[in-house]
């Protein structure tokens, strides 16, 4: 889902902050960067917030409303971090562009790198019994040719590779990224006044230990979906060629952003609010404990150095691989 943020009226109106500031507010972004250095992850899509100097994030509904001060943790979000812990010294690949993706997976602290996936997405649709499977395999498709594309050109094999794909469904028929503005305009008037799904499947790919010099064996892969109900308004076709003509339809499964202008679209949802905008970063978690077992991962066949040695990349392209 996607990317783009507005204020909550749309335009560049600022609202006033407790301590005399001003800051212009962007609409259901999930994070915000606190002064202190800290993030704080907001559950909510239809409040805005910001921080305030004091290092504290300010809720309001209204530029007149009570604020309601949350304290921002001082570092990384520590609510999942004891299994993402386990992953310091992996290497650790995200096989997606999605600057949605890649934000949320920023949110643990957790140290990747990006390479987006070369994966063509023409599995054929009506080959799968209901959109999840769709959703996962395609995932899966992305995690696999990226570790592969890794284990073949790099001298440093992943430990982790995560791959996801996220499509929207209604009655069955599954909507991915418009290909143009009418086909955008198409998917939106379909979904006017009907509830839908917002499916995001994911792929864990996780080379497994093995004697030194030995084979590398097969990678092991375990996938898994989250599912978000949604309900849009009735709406005009007024409205719906105003948000085509915003361009923010344009990379969006379903032709919608739930967390940005589409946001205004939508009267009721119900689910994993991270997973329909991208990645359902709390059952990735879940997930990765049971890939990971109870044990602390030893290091892995042909995986990073986890002594002393160098650490991964940040959450970016790596720019030393010939990919």
């Amino acid at each position: 889902m996607g990317a783009a943020t507005s204020d909550p009226e749309a335009s560049s109106s600022k609202w006033k902050f407790p301590d005399g500031g001003r800051h212009v507010f962007q609409l259901s972004s999930p994070v915000r960067q606190c002064p202190n250095g800290g993030r704080h992850v907001f559950p909510t899509v239809s409040v805005p917030m910001a921080v305030s100097e004091g290092g504290n994030c300010t809720e309001t509904s209204h530029p007149e409303a009570p604020a309601t001060h949350l304290k921002c943790p001082r570092g990384p979000a520590m609510a999942l971090t004891p299994v993402l812990r386990r992953l310091r010294g992996l290497r650790v690949v995200l096989a997606s562009a999605s600057p949605r993706r890649r934000d949320i997976l920023s949110y643990t602290g957790l140290r990747f790198e990006v390479v987006p996936s070369r994966f063509s997405e023409t599995l054929d649709k009506a080959t799968f019994p209901t959109p999840h499977d769709y959703a996962q395999e395609t995932a899966r498709q992305k995690a696999l040719e990226v570790a592969q594309r890794l284990r073949e050109k790099d001298q440093r094999t992943p430990d982790i590779v995560i791959g996801a794909d996220t499509v929207v469904a209604m009655a069955g028929l599954i909507l991915e990224k418009p290909q143009d503005k009418e086909d955008a305009f198409r998917m939106l008037r379909r979904l006017s006044g009907q509830e839908h799904s917002v499916i995001t499947g994911v792929a864990i790919v996780r080379f497994p230990r093995c004697n030194p010099g030995a084979q590398p064996p097969d990678p092991e892969v375990t996938s898994f979906h989250e599912e978000t109900r949604v309900t849009f308004s009735v709406l005009t076709d007024e409205l719906l060629r105003d948000y085509v003509d915003s361009g923010e339809p344009m990379d969006k499964a379903g032709g919608y952003a739930l967390q940005a202008l589409g946001a205004m679209l939508v009267e009721h949802a119900e689910g994993d609010f991270l997973g329909a905008v991208g990645f359902p970063l709390n059952r990735f978690c879940r997930e990765l404990q049971a890939v990971l077992g109870p044990e602390v991962t030893p290091p892995l066949c042909g995986g990073a150095d986890h002594g002393d040695g160098p650490r991964p990349l940040p959450a970016t392209e790596n720019p030393g691989i010939d990919l």
